[in-house]
């Protein structure tokens, strides 16, 4: 169990009971005993107080998840959206209140709410429910007129394009590489995957921190979507994106004798989709050209010049950080 109802034995929680108010926060100088009970700010009647014997969590969690609660299942499923869609219903996740912006669609934020609680407060069901919907499925083509009708696209006619989260970013140039162990039981896998590294305040993650990865010294309500020069030398420097770049190329040197083949391949794996004429003729004129580069190299008298998976690196790594690899449409 992560949690156990009760006091907590060898420590000096050995009791359960009201806390007392520390004066002007000094542990040294208690004041008078609190009851435990749910803010007060936020209950309708004023009545914050809670009779229970036991530690009160399991209370505070039944009434935050309560069906009738005006707000835990609106916020949820509003940051919900706001993940997939990069923008939540509420544009101010954080702030519900007066000073917050009100709602686009205040009904359907009010359905989705009801079908999370409908669902047990599974956020999988609820993921799965939006994403198989027509609105999560429109591409971020703009139809005509819409650009002039809602240039911001509060109202949802189109979707956001989006950059991938630094952690997907991460995850899929390691499942390129071939190196992802999928455990999900026993001991944490040493792949690399974002979903089991360590947050550490003395040496923090490079890549998920250029990326606009969450700063775990900070609440992040809503994560911030930049485009700068240094993620652009990171991708064509980093490791990680040259192993994927090797990996994918050795594997489509593998897979066909024929050039074309190989780029349809690079391209269904990386895009999910062929690769055009024009992107045909366009990855020949790079291939012939990194050959170029790596035959002036040897006749200038270096060694140690790959000629068969060089110039497939090159192209993996062109395509490794173009937009359509790195954004969503």
């Amino acid at each position: 169990m992560v949690m156990q109802e009760g006091p907590v034995p060898n420590t000096r929680h050995q009791q359960i009971g009201d806390l007392r108010l520390f004066l002007r926060g000094n542990h040294l100088a208690p004041g008078p005993l609190v009851p435990r009970g749910f803010p007060a700010v936020l209950t309708d009647a004023g009545d914050s107080s809670v009779r229970i014997t036991g530690s009160g969590r399991l209370q505070l969690a039944n009434w935050l998840t309560q069906a009738d609660h005006p707000l835990t299942a609106r916020v949820m499923a509003n940051r919900i959206w706001q993940h997939l869609f990069g923008t939540g219903i509420v544009a101010t996740p954080s702030n519900f209140g007066r000073l917050g912006q009100p709602p686009t669609h205040p009904e359907l934020l009010d359905l989705l709410a009801i079908r999370l609680i409908e669902h047990h407060w599974s956020v999988k069901a609820l993921i799965h429910e939006i994403m198989t919907s027509s609105t999560y499925q429109q591409a971020s083509i703009p139809p005509a007129g819409s650009l002039q009708r809602d240039p911001e696209n509060r109202y949802f006619g189109r979707m956001h394009r989006k950059r991938l989260d630094a952690e997907a970013l991460k995850d899929t140039l390691l499942s390129h590489t071939g190196v992802v162990a999928r455990a999900t039981a026993g001991e944490l896998p040493q792949s690399g995957r974002a979903l089991y590294d360590k947050a550490s305040r003395d040496k923090p993650q490079t890549m998920l921190g250029l990326f606009d990865g969450a700063d775990p010294d900070l609440v992040v309500p809503r994560r911030e979507d930049s485009t700068s020069a240094t993620q652009a030398l990171f991708m064509l420097n980093n490791p990680l994106a040259l192993e994927a770049a090797v990996a994918l190329a050795r594997q489509a040197i593998s897979a066909a004798e024929n050039e074309q083949t190989r780029v349809t391949l690079i391209y269904q794996r990386l895009f999910g989709r062929p690769a055009s004429q024009q992107e045909q003729q366009l990855a020949t004129e790079i291939l012939n050209h990194a050959r170029g580069t790596r035959q002036r190299l040897i006749a200038a008298g270096q060694q140690e010049v790959d000629l068969s998976v060089g110039p497939w690196h090159d192209f993996c790594m062109a395509l490794l950080c173009s937009n359509e690899f790195l954004y969503l449409d």
